[in-house]
């Protein structure tokens, strides 16, 4: 990045050509190797009644854009009742929008199936047109679980107790050996991975003035947004930051200068909050979004909790410490998001001087 005060001159021009041309549909980067490593074409696993698997669910949204769990935990009971009779271990369910919310839930997901030996993946995957089709294939032993590409095994139904029926109609015709017999009933559902492991503050760091933050990009990921990205930011935020490749680890970070990481992960608003381990209140059906707009100019949005929503934290490169902000500040909008956590900071960063 070029120096703060040379950008400045630039930036309404830059924001006139994002605003011409780039609209909120632009999605943020997240883990995608899921989707972009798991294909058709490859058959049932030989030990997938020996050896535990884990259930991957991906849901399509509803019309409110909500994505409420409980149809999630229907069809992993449907599914999972005729996998129990067959011999099928599944240990562990996930919905897969929260593992592929962001960098670090994705990496402690791979980090869990390793140590818990889970060697197969059953991907449920709701279609647009409401039919389902469920993947079956087998996982590499160790970490990084997605890559090179990975063939599954696929079938399909109207519904789940057509799937599921199917499915069992295929095992039975595989004649597959069989180990697993004291296997769960009932889907065990994770609600999140651990992925705070350090210190979890509800502020800022109070040294960005003089600790550049790294942004991690994929490359060759998402171009528009990135430049749409770097524009807003520039725009926001007072201090210096630098875009990074994706691949780049926290030591070859913190080797480029770098102290702190600026990240962000998209999630429904209920998995957030327990991944980032803030209250969670019974009954509770939006959360407040905070948000401010300038100096004594506040507001504040309500949100469904189980909409999507983008949020944004700050990590210490070498403590490992997550900072989230005094106020909960996520949005269905990254570029909203990002706005509320910046401004949300500056107004934090006033109240030091």
């Amino acid at each position: 990045m070029s120096p703060k005060s040379l950008r400045k001159a630039t930036v309404l021009y830059f924001l006139m050509c994002c605003l011409a041309g780039f609209s909120h549909a632009q999605s943020l980067p997240t883990p995608a190797r899921m989707l972009d490593q798991v294909s058709d074409g490859g058959t049932l696993p030989t030990t997938l009644l020996q050896d535990r698997s884990v259930l991957i669910i991906s849901a399509q949204p509803k019309a409110n854009g909500a994505m409420p769990p409980s149809q999630s935990k229907e069809w992993a009971t449907t599914l999972q009742a005729m996998c129990a009779r067959q011999g099928v271990d599944v240990v562990a369910c996930f919905q897969m929008l929260d593992l592929l919310s962001g960098r670090e839930p994705w990496a402690a997901f791979e980090q869990l199936l390793v140590d818990r030996g889970l060697r197969h993946l059953l991907w449920l995957q709701e279609q647009e047109n409401g039919t389902f089709k469920l993947v079956v294939a087998a996982l590499p032993e160790e970490a990084p679980l997605l890559g090179s590409p990975i063939n599954g095994w696929t079938v399909e139904g109207s519904d789940m107790d057509v799937l599921s029926e199917n499915f069992r109609r295929a095992l039975v015709r595989a004649g597959l050996p069989r180990e697993n017999f004291m296997v769960l009933e009932v889907p065990e559902f994770f609600s999140d991975v651990p992925m705070i492991t350090k210190g979890r503050y509800e502020s800022f760091p109070l040294d960005l003035k003089l600790d550049k933050i790294a942004i991690r990009w994929p490359e060759g990921a998402a171009e528009a947004a990135k430049s749409e990205f770097i524009t807003l930011l520039d725009s926001l935020y007072p201090y210096d930051f630098g875009i990074e490749p994706a691949s780049q680890t926290d030591q070859q970070l913190r080797s480029d200068g770098y102290q702190y990481v600026l990240d962000w992960v998209y999630a429904t608003g209920s998995s957030l909050r327990q991944v980032f381990n803030y209250p969670i209140k019974e009954g509770e059906t939006t959360y407040i979004t905070f948000m401010t707009l300038g100096p004594g100019q506040n507001d504040i949005k309500d949100i469904g909790i189980y909409v999507p929503v983008y949020k944004y934290y700050m990590r210490h490169l070498l403590t490992g410490d997550i900072y989230l902000g005094e106020q909960w500040d996520a949005d269905t909008q990254w570029q909203e998001s990002l706005r509320n956590f910046v401004y949300n900071y500056r107004a934090w960063a006033a109240t030091r001087r």
